[in-house]
């Protein structure tokens, strides 16, 4: 019983996850070419990241138990930071490597966006596995 759900209740469950992530993921991006203040990136990233966790939840009908949650809250964390670091220090370097500010602000924005959109799949796909009433295989 258990390989018949997970080919095919499961992996449609997981198909719309993950389309889920997608969004989310060109939604920070997008948001994060158009935020000037690295602050207000790691709050957009923060903000995605809960409303991703929340829609996938209810995708399954569940809701994450207390320590999934956390577990899932501080990878968010973990996240918004990582992306913020990488943001401010690949702008610290093009600075000092390109003269165009243009060229500065694209390369940060790039390295940052690639950063939170591929933390915000993993995330999706995390917290697909935390709400999954299934064993982990």
């Amino acid at each position: 019983m258990l390989p018949l759900l997970r080919t095919g209740v499961e992996s449609r469950l997981r198909a719309q996850a993950d389309a889920f992530s997608r969004r989310a993921a060109i939604q920070v991006v997008a948001g994060m070419a158009a935020t000037p203040a690295p602050a207000l990136v790691v709050l957009l990233i923060t903000w995605r990241a809960v409303r991703l966790i929340r829609q996938i939840a209810t995708l399954y009908g569940v809701r994450p138990g207390l320590l999934a949650t956390l577990g899932l809250l501080r990878r968010t964390a973990l996240s918004a930071t990582a992306t913020a670091v990488t943001e401010a220090a690949v702008n610290t370097a093009a600075h000092a490597v390109l003269s165009s500010p243009l060229l500065t602000h694209v390369a940060g924005d790039m390295a940052g966006g690639a950063v939170a959109a591929r933390r915000l799949i993993v995330l999706g796909r995390a917290t697909g596995v935390a709400c999954s009433p299934l064993p982990p295989e």
